[in-house]
């Protein structure tokens, strides 16, 4: 019984942890994997696409696309405009600004995760990454990582 009580807390109330400043460490922390994927295609692989652009998606962009299926008409896109993303503090806080701190479109995320999943196997599937492509990174986005780490509600992603 316990453990169908734990699959529903993990089904249908694991989403809030979006919310608030946790919601913007978890932006920053998916954007640092999009900075990852060299490859462009695990981590949101249709942004260029949604922007009409052959380049990587700015960082504005990369939010406002994963926000894509939100309707909120409180969301502020210009707080995120020249945000410097290596200063985690105010990065962050650009996010609050903004109002992007709520729910996201997770099937936008990461391409092995679809809308009908849910966080706990977006939050596997990004550990799994990060596990592979860390040792890869830069030496500041390695540092930047271990910052939105700390602060982010997931204890399996507190090595990085």
């Amino acid at each position: 019984m316990r453990y169908l009580v734990l699959l529903y807390l993990a089904r249908f109330l694991l989403p809030i942890a979006a919310f608030g400043d946790a919601g913007a460490y978890e932006r920053l922390w998916f954007w640092y994997a999009y900075q990852m994927d060299t490859s462009g295609v695990l981590i949101a692989n249709g942004c260029s696409k949604f922007f009409s652009t052959k380049a990587r998606c700015t960082f504005s962009q990369f939010v406002q696309y994963i926000e894509s299926n939100r309707i909120n008409d409180r969301l502020n896109p210009s707080a995120l405009n020249g945000v410097d993303t290596t200063d985690v503090v105010k990065t962050t806080s650009a996010l609050s600004d903004g109002r992007y701190t709520g729910l996201y479109d997770i099937g936008l995320i990461h391409s092995d995760v679809t809308r009908q999943d849910n966080t706990v196997k977006l939050f596997t599937k990004m550990d799994s990454f990060f596990e592979k492509k860390v040792s890869k990174a830069t030496p500041e986005l390695r540092k930047n990582l271990q910052q939105v780490s700390a602060c982010k509600p997931s204890d399996t992603t507190l090595g990085y």
